[in-house]
């Protein structure tokens, strides 16, 4: 098994430093990647699909481990943070988890160059502007996009 400092170029610097005599050795290299490179360049490790579909063939393509937790949902014996935990994994399985509030006490300040914007964004921005304002507090929900 391949391990992070089988990774290191050849060409970096590396120190070798011992940590209370009998802890292990430790390296470090300086500068590990030129700038540029990535340090992960396969990327995130694929999933295992044995695993995945023989996980699937004995759970009934998931159904089991739902019932399983449904069943400790509900199950006035078990404790209650275990409780609570089943419930969160089927409603965020389910539902996604859910979109946490964010306040802000200070002032944004975002400068952008309007001058390519047509009259209709124009007025949209002006629209959105003159409702935040009248509303003060309101929550925009939705996806935000760059404009």
């Amino acid at each position: 098994m391949e391990n992070a400092l089988d990774r290191i170029p050849a060409d970096a610097e590396v120190q070798t430093e011992w940590e209370d005599g009998n802890a292990g050795e430790t390296q470090r290299a300086a500068h590990l990647w030129k700038k540029g490179q990535s340090g992960n360049p396969t990327g995130r490790p694929k999933r295992n699909r044995a695993i995945t579909q023989y996980i699937s063939e004995k759970t009934a393509d998931g159904k089991k481990l739902i019932d399983e937790l449904l069943k400790l949902s509900v199950n006035e014996d078990a404790r209650d943070r275990d409780r609570i935990k089943a419930i969160e994994m089927l409603l965020e399985r389910g539902f996604g988890k859910a979109v946490q509030q964010i306040e802000h006490g200070g002032e944004v300040s975002v400068t952008k160059d309007i001058s390519g914007f047509s009259d209709t964004e124009l007025m949209e921005l002006v629209d959105l502007r003159r409702r935040v304002r009248e509303n003060d507090g309101l929550v925009i929900e939705g996806e935000s996009k760059l404009i």
